[in-house]
């Protein structure tokens, strides 16, 4: 029966080309709004290449360091120090903690190239981010001069990706290569770099303060599960404030920290939620579907109008408002499925085609002077936002179909034939 009513319903959008051509459209136009703005926030929010471990990273950014003088003060923004990422490193439900430093100018001469992406960073780098390595691996415990390469600088300074051992000048030091990984993008702006040198080069030896709270060292922090999140971050306040109490009156001292999704979207609130940070955007996600659904409601509404007389003569003959509905709903569900493939084209279409500037929409960090904003496979073929996203389009548009349907079948046999004359 299906079967029969999905190739009565082909027919149908033969025979009303224009209105199918619309419904087709403006189901397509929703949905790849909709997954544009799923696409979004899936690649801000959710577990991608290398930041596969997002939902149990603490980071720590920023330590603003404020010094009184009378009723005048001074406020300055830094990082935390190396004493500081030693204290931290034993909290408990702290797996790993990453310790990174370095400009996010492009400030690095390598070989014959200026104005390269590096950064310091130490051992347990490579395990709160999930690099993939093509070649090598981590530096590990060797020498300072150790470094690792992205696979795309690689192939731009040898023309190859296989290079461990081979040497690179740093700002006038020589380093030998110990791994390739695969290259990241610009849209995870917290590991990003084209090169990662050791926290222990010599390079690297003016963000290694002496000061016991604050430095050059950015802090990412691996909980054990992220439940874990909110007592590693009151526990990292806690220290911090019990090192504070220790520095000459007049100094104070105030930490950004947070989960990533919170530094995403910008949330300062402690009590702050996901839903609550989402919730205008949900918003808007709402109106992208709703809108387009009530349009076509009223496009089937009106559509139902001219085929009063074809419901009565079926109705006459003994078929059930059930037999009715159902053929509409087959009807509906085919134009819906085409329209949902368009959508999901257009939008792949609109992220590639913009993914220079797409993922800096709702978040000035994506780093703009990323060679790419590389958007991957799994970025855009994530079963979860298509199933989502289809499933809201079906529902809306499904809705749209049946209520101006149950209308027209509360109408007598007599109303249905005769309502054109």
């Amino acid at each position: 029966m299906i079967r029969h009513y999905l190739r009565q319903a082909w027919a149908m959008m033969r025979q009303n080309r224009l209105f199918s051509a619309i419904y087709i459209v403006g189901t397509g136009l929703s949905v790849a709004l909709a997954m544009t703005l799923f696409i979004i926030f899936y690649i801000k929010l959710g577990p991608v290449y290398p930041e596969y471990n997002r939902s149990r990273i603490v980071y720590l950014d920023q330590i603003t360091h404020v010094i009184e003088h009378g009723n005048n003060y001074t406020a300055m923004n830094r990082a935390a120090s190396q004493s500081l990422c030693e204290r931290l490193r034993t909290i408990e439900g702290c797996e790993a903690l990453a310790m990174v430093a370095g400009s996010y100018r492009y400030d690095f001469s390598v070989n014959e190239l200026n104005e390269c992406r590096g950064l310091f960073v130490n051992n347990d780098f490579w395990r709160v981010y999930d690099f993939k390595f093509v070649a090598g691996g981590p530096f590990g415990d060797t020498q300072s001069a150790a470094v690792v390469v992205s696979a795309d600088f690689a192939m731009e300074l040898f023309r190859a990706t296989d290079v461990v051992g081979k040497e690179i000048i740093v700002n006038n030091t020589r380093n030998r290569i110990a791994g390739v990984v695969e290259s990241p993008g610009g849209c995870t702006p917290k590991c990003y770099a084209q090169f990662w040198l050791p926290s222990s080069h010599t390079l690297c030896e003016g963000e290694r303060e002496a000061h016991p709270i604050i430095g050059g060292f950015r802090v990412a922090m691996l909980c054990r599960s992220s439940g874990e999140t909110a007592a590693v971050i009151a526990e990292v306040k806690s220290t911090i404030e019990r090192l504070a109490q220790e520095q000459p009156e007049g100094n104070s001292f105030e930490a950004k920290i947070g989960e990533h999704w919170k530094l995403a979207l910008g949330i300062e609130e402690d009590g702050a939620t996901l839903l609550d940070a989402l919730s205008k955007y949900i918003y808007i996600l709402l109106a992208l579907l709703f809108i387009p659904s009530l349009n076509l409601g009223g496009m089937i509404a009106s559509r139902m109008a001219g085929r009063m007389d074809e419901i009565g003569v079926r109705k006459a003959f003994g078929a059930t408002n059930g037999s009715v509905l159902s053929q509409v709903l087959c009807e509906n569900l085919l134009l819906t499925a085409l329209g949902a493939l368009l959508g999901l084209l257009l939008a792949y279409l609109i992220t590639l085609s913009a993914s220079s500037w797409i993922l800096a929409l709702f978040d000035g960090r994506v780093n703009r002077m990323a060679p790419e904003n590389v958007i991957t496979v799994e970025m855009l073929f994530n079963p979860t936002i298509i199933a989502i996203t289809m499933l809201l389009t079906l529902v809306l548009n499904l809705m749209a179909a049946v209520v101006p349907t149950l209308f027209a079948l509360r109408k007598s046999i007599t109303y249905s034939l005769y309502n054109k004359r």
